[in-house]
């Protein structure tokens, strides 16, 4: 997991849908994954971490609240980056615009959705001390 501390490399990438079931089963059997259901995130927040000969792959959490900007299913990226507040400005001063966040996973780091001057999303991640 070096790649979740490692600034500008894309570092996790999760499902997010409003049916976790189905997305879960048809994974698990796609790929071959083991589905883990966590106690990540927010109090009654479903998250599952995917894995893969026992390391973790990908993720798969509710999108019924939008966060990503709509609550359509999607496949989400996450770019690592060292201070998640100096590259939100950045991001702004170059045309892009915060979708939400900033927010914390807590025990892990935190997280901000971004969108750019095209309206493609990307989540900008800041590994906590803890985490990677």
């Amino acid at each position: 997991m070096s790649e979740m501390k490692t600034p500008g490399k894309f570092s996790w990438n999760e499902i997010l849908t409003s049916d976790i079931a189905k997305a879960k089963g048809f994974y698990s059997e796609l790929f071959g994954w083991s589905a883990i259901q966590t106690e990540m995130g927010p109090p009654g927040h479903k998250y599952v971490l995917f894995q893969k000969n026992g390391e973790n792959v990908a993720g798969l959490a509710s999108n019924q609240l939008g966060d990503w900007g709509d609550p359509s299913p999607r496949w989400a990226s996450y770019v690592t980056v060292e201070d998640l507040k100096s590259s939100l400005a950045r991001a702004k001063q170059l045309g892009g615009t915060l979708v939400s966040g900033p927010q914390e996973i807590p025990n892990i780091g935190q997280y901000a959705v971004i969108a750019d001057p095209t309206g493609a999303t990307l989540a900008l991640y800041e590994a906590g001390e803890n985490h990677g």
